[in-house]
C-alpha cells in the first residue's frame, strides 16, 4: 500500500539507529562477559578491527562475493538469535539457524522481487544474474524443508516443546504474509 511505502523508508532507519547500531556497539561488553575478567582489552581491539579491515578489503576486491558472503552470515545470525532459547545439538546448529535465515531472507527476496531487485542493480558492482525467481525459490524449498525436517526431529527427540514448535511455526506464517502484503523495507525491519 502507499502508506507503507511511504513510512518503511523512515521506519527501516529509525530501527537502524535504535537496534542495530546499538547491537554491534556491545560487541566488545559480550566478549569481556565471555571470556573472564582478565580478558586482554588491547588485544580484544586489535583483533576485531582487523576483521573489520580484511571484510573492507574483501567488499572492495570481491564485492559480489562479499555481498553473498553477508547474506549466509546475516542468515545464520538470524537463525541464531532467533532460536537460541532451543537446545539444538552441535551437529544440527549450523544447518537448523542457517535453514531459518535463508527461509526468512528468501521469502523477503521471493516476494518482493521487483523491489529486491531495483535495490540489488542499484548497486553497481554487484552481479546480480543469480538473482532470478527460479533460484529463490529453489532457496526457499531447501530452506524451507531444511528447517522443518531438524525443526520435527527436534520434537520428536524431545530436544523441543510443542510449544516452542507451533511458535516458531506460527511465527514463519505471519512473516509470509507480512512479507506478501508489504514491502521488502519494512518486512526486513
Amino acid at each position: 500500500t502507499p502508506a507503507v511505502r511511504e513510512y518503511s523508508g523512515l521506519f527501516f532507519i529509525i530501527t537502524l539507529l535504535i537496534v542495530c547500531i546499538p547491537h554491534g556497539s556491545l560487541d566488545h561488553l559480550i566478549y569481556y562477559k565471555n571470556n573472564g575478567p582478565k580478558v586482554n582489552k588491547v588485544l580484544f581491539y586489535v583483533k576485531y578491527l582487523s576483521l573489520i579491515t580484511v571484510v573492507g578489503i574483501f567488499w572492495i576486491l570481491l564485492p559480489t562475493f562479499s555481498f553473498i558472503l553477508f547474506l549466509f552470515i546475516s542468515a545464520f545470525h538470524f537463525g541464531q538469535s532467533q532460536l537460541f532459547r532451543i537446545n539444538v545439538p552441535n551437529v544440527l546448529q549450523l544447518p537448523y539457524h542457517l535453514s531459518w535465515g535463508a527461509l526468512l531472507l528468501s521469502i523477503i527476496i521471493l516476494t518482493n522481487l521487483g523491489e529486491c531487485l531495483s535495490i540489488f542493480t542499484s548497486l553497481e558492482w554487484l552481479n546480480t544474474a543469480w538473482v532470478t525467481w527460479s533460484n529463490l525459490l529453489l532457496a526457499t524449498v531447501v530452506s524451507l524443508l531444511t528447517f522443518l525436517g531438524i525443526h520435527t526431529f527436534l520434537l520428536l527427540s524431545k530436544h523441543l516443546k510443542g510449544r516452542y514448535f507451533m511458535f516458531e511455526i506460527v511465527l514463519l506464517i505471519v512473516f509470509t504474509i507480512m512479507s506478501l502484503t508489504t514491502n521488502a523495507i519494512f518486512t526486513f525491519t
